[in-house]
């Protein structure tokens, strides 16, 4: 019973340093754009691909997404349900760790 349960407290964190480490990507990327001023469609998506490959998910959203675009990949890290590493899901996880635990 105590393994179990300090598994899934280990896994919750886990999950929650996950989704936090996520968050304060997009933030630092998101800060460092707003501080281009001369910026042009092309090299504002240059920006965001860095944080697909940073998160080893490029693969995965190129199978959903076929162009980069800052608002794709926001989504694609904070929402998408298919990607195992967004936020949505990191926390989904942590919170049936949390349920576990209960």
């Amino acid at each position: 019973m105590l393994s179990r349960v300090a598994d899934s407290c280990l896994w919750l964190s886990r999950y929650l340093e996950r989704a936090e480490t996520c968050a304060r990507i997009l933030d630092v990327n998101m800060q460092l754009v707003l501080d281009f001023e001369d910026q042009n469609s092309g090299s504002s998506d240059g920006h965001w691909l860095p944080i697909l490959a940073t998160l080893q998910d490029k693969d995965l959203f190129e199978t959903l997404h076929p162009e980069p675009s800052p608002d794709s990949v926001m989504d694609f890290v904070t929402f998408e349900k298919t990607n195992p590493n967004s936020i949505l899901s990191s926390v989904t996880c942590a919170r049936e760790n949390a349920r576990t635990v209960r």
